[in-house]
């Protein structure tokens, strides 16, 4: 096999908050371990618990960062945690439609697009606000006598 890593952990993938940053790193390890058992032609094995070990570590995920979000109320909690939800439910569905080995194969797609934009996009805004949230408490409590 040619291939190890599915998706592959870049540096550049850091937010800065440790926390989430080792939840990351753990959501891609449980895709980079469903893709190798997959590709060894052990998907009656790997899917279902796998899926739902993605779908049971993602709501802890998320429940961190919604945790994270209300310390600071941020603004877009209420959008967050709806796409939240939607996200847990969708790979719901997908555990629930997969029938066979050619359907697993549709599925990395959606995995590896689902916790890139995740990470990437939604998280990167949050971490951005948070990581300020935090410097600026840290300065208010310098500068109190």
């Amino acid at each position: 096999m040619e291939k190890v890593f599915y998706l592959p952990w870049k540096d550049e993938y850091s937010l800065g908050i440790d926390i989430v940053d080792e939840q990351h790193r753990g959501l891609i390890g449980i895709v980079n371990t469903f893709y190798y058992h997959v590709s060894l032609g052990n998907v009656d094995m790997v899917m279902v618990p796998t899926l739902e070990l993605l779908r049971k570590y993602g709501a802890i995920h998320f429940a961190t960062e919604e945790a994270m979000m209300k310390e600071m109320n941020y603004p877009q909690l209420a959008e967050q945690q709806e796409e939240h939800q939607a996200l847990l439910e969708k790979t719901e569905q997908i555990a629930a439609s997969i029938s066979s080995e050619n359907d697993v194969w549709k599925v990395m797609p959606f995995l590896k697009r689902f916790w890139m934009d995740h990470i990437l996009t939604d998280d990167r805004e949050f971490a951005e606000c948070y990581l300020a949230f935090k410097a600026s408490q840290r300065t208010s409590v310098a500068n109190t006598p």
